[in-house]
């Protein structure tokens, strides 16, 4: 086997090495969610538009949040957020009779999100420091 065959492998496996490097100097964050069934937005979707019901932007704000935040955690640290109602912009109008409802998004219908997050200082259940 040539050396010129070895040398994209050994430039692949650096790359991983240091990618995975990169993403060991930041903290980890983790999202859940505490019933989402039971969300503001869950609930006004199902009442007003039940064909237009998807829970996919969950994923995807779940996905984003954890990015996001595990670039400013600490090395080393973890920040664990608890999502427990979340009201996105707009509202569906009752509509009689119409097949898709219009959700109107104004001022008079911001978005909003309630979080529950660990007290600054406060210890966690599995922080082992003294």
């Amino acid at each position: 086997m040539s050396i010129y065959r070895i040398r994209p492998i050994i430039g692949l496996v650096l790359i991983v090495f240091a990618a995975a490097a990169a993403a060991a100097t930041h903290g980890t964050a983790t999202v859940r969610y505490d019933h989402p069934e039971n969300f503001t937005e869950t609930k006004e979707v199902q009442a007003f538009a039940p064909l237009q019901a998807d829970s996919g932007y969950l994923v995807t704000l779940k996905a984003y949040i954890e990015k996001q935040a595990a670039t400013i955690v600490p090395p080393g640290e973890r920040l664990d957020i608890v999502i427990t109602d979340i009201d996105r912009a707009g509202s569906y109008l009752p509509s009689a009779g119409r097949l898709n409802p219009v959700r109107i998004v104004s001022d008079n219908y911001p978005p909003r999100i309630n979080l529950a997050l660990p007290a600054a200082g406060q210890p966690r259940k599995d922080d082992t420091r003294g």
